[in-house]
């Protein structure tokens, strides 16, 4: 099926054992180069569905499969489009960001900001991947220096991309942590309120001030009038600023909190296996020194000093809790928002509810009349054909006055002898005026009317040039220089993570052998 004309270029890389496949088509490397180029920061959406193990006369015959997703959403069109997706039985690191590497490698500009589940793998490959640092760990320490000031703002050592973590995933994992579970639904509420705000800081002083007061009100069994000083206690003191700020200070961010909670309490089969599967990934990450843990750890020890005893039962006492929260704060600048001030850029709350559209709709439209599970070749046929579809019904709307021919050929060759082949033209990188013939159309009244598809070559199925308003487009190279610049994200190809050992074989030289079994002239 790779091999096939129809799917040579969209089918890029296959696995067997374990298996995997990778598959994008041009039109979507078109559209994406389109919109990184007029969006000051690209944002990438990265999440993952999938199954359980496929099971033949009674044996096991696949691992867990899953179909990982990288989406656009682009917030200014309001809409979104698919970039790149994968198949496969490996969930670590390493195969994801293998994935997102050989994508990096079509001269695309990286994204600068990214969202996706709580997946560590998914995190770690998404740092290698778009970020100048080889693992989450270093990411996240940078992070903490950045905080603490011993790296500037404009430092070369600041992430190229701003990773976040799903908001409504993050609140899904704190809804079934235990100790909440067994308190009433009114306390729950306020915990998770409680930690809405934390979420939603974008200040370590006001996240530290919050923590204290969390950590203070569940450690106390107590509250009311201290029986000795005969004054109110720390934890009715934190307590009011608790529900102070879990009433007042929530009222912007009431709504989002209120819809990602039913998507909490809902229970998806693809979901729970995931989410499974995460867990145990998650175990092998307290063994790692980490600066968030070391700093809740600090504030933990000052909310042991203000234990006292009060004249009332405290409602909020989950001492059982505390330790979860210390344990969470490891990945504070990925689920909170106090990096936001440090990268200049990003969502107060950052969601992946495009992507879970995107699996929704796969599931429910594109799907619907096929049985799932399906057989694969039929499975990435008909997805295939539904991206393409959906690529060519936007691009018209994604396209700019540089997506010209003179742009496309420029970007086909981009990398010279190293083009990627995920966007394979068959043109050659001359000027319009040696290869191509506009034509012109004056017709205005359809949509349509300002899109030309020339083919200079018609035996080429890749050759396939979009042009839009004919009226500017680019003739001469230094023009297109020009307007490029305007570009603030021009596409930079990564010669290193290309290179390749071009060493054949040795010489004839080389090869002459001294060996004595070798006559002498």
């Amino acid at each position: 099926m790779k091999n096939e004309n129809e799917y040579k270029n969209i089918i890029h890389d296959i696995g067997y054992d374990p298996f995997f496949v990778h598959y994008n088509c041009a039109e979507q490397v078109h559209i994406y180069r389109s919109y990184s180029c007029t969006t000051e920061n690209p944002k990438l959406v990265i999440d993952a569905t999938g199954s359980g193990n496929f099971l033949k006369l009674g044996l096991v015959k696949t691992k867990f499969i899953f179909l990982y997703e990288a989406l656009v959403y682009d917030r200014q069109k309001n809409q979104n489009f698919t970039v790149i997706n994968m198949i496969s039985e490996r969930h670590c690191n390493i195969a994801i960001s293998n994935w997102l590497l050989k994508w990096t490698s079509t001269d695309v500009i990286k994204p600068k900001e990214t969202v996706c589940d709580n997946s560590v793998a998914l995190l770690s490959a998404i740092v290698k991947s778009f970020t100048q640092y080889s693992s989450l760990q270093d990411y996240v320490k940078v992070c903490a220096d950045l905080l603490t000031n011993e790296i500037t703002q404009t430092s070369y050592f600041v992430p190229k991309c701003f990773v976040k973590v799903d908001f409504a995933h993050f609140i899904k994992i704190c809804s079934r942590w235990t100790p909440i579970k067994t308190v009433p639904r009114s306390v729950k509420e306020i915990v998770l309120r409680s930690i809405g705000l934390l979420i939603k800081s974008q200040s370590i002083v006001e996240l530290r001030s919050l923590l204290l007061s969390m950590f203070v009100v569940f450690l106390n069994e107590t509250a009311g009038i201290c029986l000795r000083t005969r004054q109110e206690t720390p934890c009715e003191t934190h307590k009011k600023k608790i529900l102070e700020a879990t009433s007042c200070g929530f009222i912007e961010f009431e709504q989002q909190f209120n819809d990602a909670i039913p998507l909490a309490e809902s229970e998806d089969e693809a979901r729970t296996l995931l989410d499974e599967l995460y867990e145990n990934q998650n175990e092998g990450l307290g063994n790692f020194e980490n600066p968030f843990k070391a700093w809740a750890d600090s504030i933990y020890n000052d909310s042991e000093s203000l234990v006292k005893e009060g004249s009332t039962i405290n409602p909020l006492y989950i001492p059982d809790l505390v330790p979860i929260l210390i344990k969470i704060m490891k990945f504070l600048p990925l689920w909170s928002g106090v990096m936001i001030p440090i990268f200049g850029y990003g969502d107060e709350i950052s969601s992946s509810a495009a992507v879970e559209s995107s699996f929704r709709k796969l599931k429910t439209v594109t799907f619907k009349h096929i049985s799932l599970p399906t057989e694969l070749e039929y499975f990435l046929e008909t997805h295939i054909t539904s991206l393409k579809g959906a690529a060519l019904i936007r691009m018209p709307s994604n396209i700019n006055v540089l997506s010209s021919p003179t742009v496309e050929l420029n970007q086909c060759n981009y990398g010279n002898e190293h083009s990627s082949s995920s966007f394979d033209c068959t043109g050659q990188n001359q000027w319009p005026d040696k290869t191509l013939n506009i034509i012109e159309n004056n017709n205005n009244d359809d949509e349509w009317s300002s899109l030309r598809l020339i083919e200079d070559n018609q035996k080429s199925p890749s050759a396939l040039y979009v042009v839009r308003d004919t009226e500017v487009f680019i003739n001469e190279e230094s023009d297109y220089i020009q307007e490029n610049e305007d570009c603030e994200n021009p596409c930079i190809n990564d010669q290193e993570s290309k290179a390749r050992e071009s060493w054949n074989r040795k010489s004839n030289k080389e090869r002459k052998s001294n060996s004595y079994l070798v006559p002498n002239p």
